[in-house]
């Protein structure tokens, strides 16, 4: 059931609808169900992501191959494809121009498992260490925080969502802090939870703890309300005044 937050409506996705829903009573407003006409269609292509007036997915190759490619939302045409297949990768938005580009089957540590990838010319911006396979995710303001809960690697760190280049990093072993598991990210915080300090929020350009703990960890927030779900059930929590 995926969810999205504008303002202060919820907007729910459903197979065949789209509900906005009122945070404040729980009331749907609205459904959508589309039936436009397709401006174009391309069989081959498996979309994944649209960033930047760009369809960003994968087109399959042999077996399990795939490889990345990018098509102009508006036309249809081929922005750009990758130079070669990867087994079992993935993409994902990663901020205003970057994506996430996982590739799985990596087997050597000589070889990065993920890369950001510029949206607009499909080089790579920035190699992700390690074999990171987790998520990366826009603030909304200039930082794409990257996290992962998956040992050995299980880390959070903050790229320029522009460049790709690195602002800060946890767990810190010199400053005796560990990664917290991230569960949203809203312009200037990231909010997540630690096993000994319950939630947490830090600052996303510094990687500083905000000394006002939250009481809770959303797991979707905006300026007006955080969700989170308990039991299956979505709850919406109220921005302080």
């Amino acid at each position: 059931m995926p969810v999205t937050l504008h303002e202060r409506l919820a907007y729910v996705a459903a197979s065949d609808s789209l509900q906005a829903v009122d945070t404040a009573t729980g009331e749907v407003l609205s459904t959508f169900r589309p039936r436009h006409k397709a401006l174009y269609t391309d069989k081959h292509f498996d979309a994944s992501t649209v960033v930047d007036g760009v369809i960003a997915g994968r087109v399959k190759e042999t077996g399990d191959e795939t490889r990345l490619k990018a098509l102009d939302l508006n036309t249809g045409e081929t922005r750009w494809t990758a130079e070669k297949a990867d087994y079992k990768a993935t993409v994902a938005a990663a901020g205003p121009h970057l994506l996430l580009h996982t590739r799985p089957g990596v087997a050597f540590a000589s070889q990065p498992a993920s890369s950001l990838i510029d949206v607009r010319t499909g080089k790579v911006a920035k190699d992700i260490d390690g074999h990171f396979s987790g998520e990366c995710t826009f603030d909304g303001l200039d930082n794409t925080i990257c996290h992962t809960i998956e040992a050995p690697d299980k880390r959070v760190f903050a790229v320029d969502a522009k460049t790709g280049d690195m602002r800060w990093q946890l767990p810190d072993p010199a400053a005796n802090r560990i990664a917290p598991e991230v569960t949203s990210v809203y312009k200037g915080r990231v909010y997540g939870t630690t096993r000994d300090n319950g939630p947490i929020a830090l600052n996303s350009r510094t990687g500083a703890d905000i000394r006002t703990s939250p009481e809770l960890a959303p797991i979707l927030v905006n300026g007006y309300t955080g969700l989170t779900i308990d039991e299956g059930t979505v709850v919406a929590h109220h921005a302080a005044s």
